[in-house]
């Protein structure tokens, strides 16, 4: 009977002060910053190219404490250069222990070009890409 009794105080000690030993508290956070973008063409079609894109985010998940709620990317031609952004919303458990494994946060999108050649930017440095070449990576 003592330690139901225990349990109980516990447990409305826990509910009443919210202690963070009692539960665990998640916070979400948005990554906009892209670390890797990588592109490949598809087949041509009348000069017309779909570029499928993958995005890296600049963010270090750990796989017992972080879990990705969404992640998108979107690509504009603006100005004859293909601008890349993107957002990651990312949950994770405040006050655990986490394990020190880094997963990246990863999206993918396309966009319907002529063929020639771009300048790629949404990472720190811009990068060029040709219709048609093999994938490549800007980081």
């Amino acid at each position: 009977m003592k330690s139901m009794k225990r349990l109980s105080i516990a447990l409305s000690a826990c509910a009443l002060l919210s202690l963070g030993a009692c539960s665990l508290r998640t916070e979400t956070s948005e990554v906009e910053t892209l670390e890797q973008i990588c592109v490949e063409s598809e087949a041509v079609v009348d000069g017309e190219a779909t570029l499928n894109f993958d995005v890296g985010f600049a963010a270090c998940m750990s796989s017992s404490c972080d879990s990705l709620q969404e992640s998108s990317c979107e690509v504009e031609l603006v100005d004859g250069a293909l601008v890349v952004t993107g957002v990651a919303v990312i949950e994770s458990q405040a006050g655990g222990a986490c394990t020190d494994d880094c997963q990246t946060p990863e999206a993918g999108c396309s966009i319907t070009v002529p063929e020639g050649t771009y300048v790629i930017s949404g990472v720190e440095e811009d990068f060029e890409y040709t219709v048609g070449a093999a994938q490549d990576c800007g980081f």
